[in-house]
């Protein structure tokens, strides 16, 4: 009897090294571009955090310059004027105020905790932008500071709001005439502070379509008498 004999074909179950070599190539690249993934994470991260930082930090100086504004103080600047009794002295209500620029005393400054000659001024960049400068002096210790606020403006403008007047010689009362808003404003020539001053600015990194953003202050309603058209007309 014959017993014939079955040959039993085994597969290979493993994997054959071009498989390999591809698994791995494909594994680096997945590593690749998870690390590159966490590094823009992470400096998408650290810009979000340096932005929310500067916006914390340009905030807290505008609280402090709308605070510094509240507390400007009805400084009267000596002024040498010929008389018929010879050179007098004469004081003027100090308040300085232009489309570019806002120069005051105040109580209580930005950076200084005493009164100081406050000025906030556009300037112009280099690279045809405009940056917001803030420079005070001070009255008693001659200290003096600048820093920058904004920059990358593309525009920057004050504007004043108050209720001119008309004085009448004949009646010896002055006569209100309608509010409005004024691109300059000054203390000599008003002989009063506007009731409210207005920074409009827009960087150029803003919204085409959103409005420009304001800065708006009310001055308090004792500072803002008559003193120079007191002074002038009344003979005070």
């Amino acid at each position: 009897m014959l017993i014939g004999r079955s040959s039993t074909r085994y597969q290979s179950s493993g994997f054959t090294l071009i498989e390999v070599l591809v698994s791995m190539v494909v594994f680096a690249l997945l590593m690749i571009l998870v690390s590159l993934a966490f590094q823009q994470s992470a400096l998408l991260w650290k810009r979000q955090q340096g932005t929310f930082s500067e916006n914390l930090s340009l905030q807290k100086i505008a609280f402090q310059v709308v605070d510094a504004i509240e507390q400007a103080i009805p400084y009267k600047k000596a002024q040498m004027i010929e008389s018929g009794f010879g050179q007098i002295t004469k004081n003027k209500l100090f308040f300085s105020g232009q489309s570019r620029s806002l120069k005051i005393y105040s109580a209580n400054g930005v950076f200084y905790d005493e009164p100081v000659l406050l000025t906030i001024s556009c300037e112009e960049s280099p690279n045809g932008s405009m940056a917001l400068l803030i420079t005070e002096q001070t009255e008693f210790s001659g200290k003096e500071k600048s820093k920058i606020w904004l920059t990358e403006l593309e525009q920057c403008q004050f504007d004043y709001f108050a209720e001119p007047v008309d004085f009448r010689p004949e009646e010896q009362r002055f006569v209100p005439l309608p509010k409005q808003w004024f691109s300059e404003f000054h203390g000599k020539q008003f002989g009063y502070f506007p009731e409210v001053v207005r920074l409009n600015y827009r960087r150029f990194s803003d919204d085409v379509n959103q409005p420009n953003n304001q800065l708006v202050v009310a001055l308090p309603v004792n500072f803002r008498l008559r003193f120079s058209l007191l002074e002038d007309d009344l003979g005070l």
